[in-house]
């Protein structure tokens, strides 16, 4: 009706905002991560779904940003690094602590853009988020109003699947991984190398989702929802 409601300050953090210095040595150390997150989104066993988004991204061999969020959606009953690191290393099946970083919050509109692509729960903030912020995106809605937005992102072609929180399951996350990554993987075997090999050739389906995601972003930044917003209420 009036366009995408901005507020970029808000979004990446304002002029002053400044990351966390260890998040910045870990996205300058490796390839870009996947970002792991599910809001204020209230899951009915965040650690099992935490553990299943992990698994998933360590047989797509991607490094993870994870955000616990204000509803704790995603995390362990022990929140600290420590804990995470003992957690990380008690199953096989989970990346290693060095391809894994933890934390609460970080300004969407700055983390997304350094992304690999993003899986969250779809609330209409953080899909708006993720689409101007030109990567593709991987739903999970838990409840609500984030089915409708989990739709709307793979009509518009930035979100090769959909896997609601109460289907997921460790192949169906990765295989919807694997379509979001740029790496063509003709099989998925167990256990997949965390190191991915110099001379993999792209998926041609990631760079038309790629490409589909950089244009909606584009298109969505030079919208002025709120100006026309406001023109409305101030005639009606």
């Amino acid at each position: 009706v009036c366009g995408y409601f901005q507020e970029k300050e808000h979004e990446n953090g304002g002029p002053q905002y400044s990351p966390p210095r260890d998040l910045e040595i870990f996205l300058n150390s490796g390839p870009k991560p996947v970002y792991l997150g599910f809001g204020s989104a209230v899951t009915k066993d965040g650690a099992e779904h935490t553990t299943l988004l992990l698994r998933a991204a360590r047989n797509a061999g991607l490094r993870v940003v994870l955000l616990r969020g204000l509803g704790k959606g995603l995390g362990t009953q022990s929140e600290d690094r420590t804990s995470w690191e003992t957690f990380l290393r008690s199953d096989n099946s989970l990346p290693s602590p060095e391809d894994v970083y933890v934390g609460d919050f970080i300004p969407h509109g700055w983390l997304f853009p350094r992304c690999e692509f993003v899986v969250h729960q779809g609330v209409a903030g953080t899909t708006g988020s993720a689409a101007t912020a030109g990567v593709p995106t991987v739903v999970c809605p838990v409840e609500y109003d984030q089915y409708f937005w989990a739709g709307r992102a793979k009509q518009l072609g930035i979100a090769p699947v959909i896997v609601p929180a109460e289907d997921m399951t460790e192949e169906k996350l990765t295989a919807a991984f694997l379509e979001a990554t740029k790496v063509s993987v003709k099989v998925w075997r167990k256990p997949v190398c965390t190191v991915r090999c110099k001379g993999e050739k792209l998926n041609p389906i990631v760079v038309q989702l790629q490409a589909r995601a950089r244009a909606l972003a584009n298109a969505m930044r030079g919208e002025v929802g709120a100006e026309i917003a406001s023109e409305f209420i101030a005639q009606y």
